[in-house]
């Protein structure tokens, strides 16, 4: 079962969250699983690729209220973001792709930097 979906800013690659707390990447054009990260403990319910010029980074937020950055290059987790107190329901990059800013249903709003 599918939860979350998100597409690199170049449409290369599609990252896929299941419930089953598996975040999956997969070449577009070539039709194949390029990564399949576990480490969250919880149904995936975020997804988004770090963008900007480095999208070789994909973040992942799941219902065990942490957030993971994997390095697809690295084929690791490079980070674990532990400032949340809920569920994450949103997930998104400032402008100039220097802060990523989590927000989670118990209103709590994180920055990170990137």
């Amino acid at each position: 079962m599918c939860l979350e979906i998100c597409f690199d800013p170049g449409s290369r690659l599609v990252a896929v969250g299941t419930a089953d707390s598996h975040v999956k990447v997969f070449d577009v054009s070539k039709q194949f699983q390029t990564h399949n990260f576990l480490g969250h403990r919880g149904v995936i319910c975020k997804l988004a690729f770090i963008p900007g010029v480095d999208t070789f980074k994909l973040v992942s937020a799941s219902e065990d209220f942490n957030v993971k950055v994997w390095d697809l290059v690295l084929n690791k987790e490079i980070a674990n973001l532990k400032g949340n107190k809920g569920r994450v329901s949103s997930l998104l990059f400032t402008r100039d792709f220097k802060t990523m800013i989590v927000g989670s249903r118990d209103g709590l709003i994180v920055l990170y930097n990137t």
